[in-house]
This record gives C-alpha cells, structure tokens and sequence, in this order.
C-alpha cells in the first residue's frame, strides 16, 4: 500500500502529465 508520501508523488506526477 502506498504511504502519503507516495501518493502526493504520485498525484504530483499525474498533474505534470495533464499540464
């Protein structure tokens, strides 16, 4: 399971693909 950090990192990167 991902911790915090992962997630935000995660979600950080979806939003420079969308970008």
């Amino acid at each position: 399971w991902l911790t915090k950090k992962q997630k935000r990192a995660l979600y950080e990167a979806l939003e420079k693909v969308k970008a």
